[in-house]
């Protein structure tokens, strides 16, 4: 009787053994839980505060991108023009080495009209202004031969 008093007791012991092991694992998960819940707390606050640092370069976007340019827009999408004509104008010139600005015009809806010419022939581009420092932004309204 005594081995069987004894084995109770070292399966007793086992299963003690076992309850304190996963309770210290539950512990433990649990300690991770709260630590990952802290890091995701401060991963939203860096979004928002990114977030708002975001919106107001949105607003800045905007308010560059509004129908009415602002002289200093305008000065703006000017030298844009000057630096980048061939692109705007979409093809290479046919006998002079570049293209030569003969006028450029802006209208109050946000669209510049370029008149450029290759020392033969002419071209007239209509352009909507999106973002006036970047011409790549810029969107043909119409192309006039």
């Amino acid at each position: 009787m005594t081995k069987q008093k004894g084995s109770r007791s070292k399966a007793s012991n086992i299963f003690y053994l076992l309850f304190i092991i996963a309770a210290v694992t539950v512990l433990f998960l649990l300690g991770q839980v709260e630590i990952k819940e802290k890091e995701i707390k401060i991963l939203k606050e860096k979004q928002v505060a990114e977030k708002s640092k975001t919106t107001g370069a949105a607003a800045q976007i905007r308010k560059e991108n509004s129908a009415v340019l602002t002289k200093e827009l305008e000065a703006v999408a000017r030298k844009e023009i000057i630096e980048n004509i061939e692109a705007l104008v979409g093809r290479k010139p046919k006998i002079a080495g570049g293209w030569f600005l003969s006028d450029i015009k802006f209208t109050d809806n946000g669209i510049v009209t370029i008149f450029a010419e290759d020392g033969h022939e002419a071209e007239v581009v209509s352009l909507a202004i999106v973002k006036p420092s970047d011409f790549r932004t810029w969107r043909r309204v119409k192309k006039t031969e």
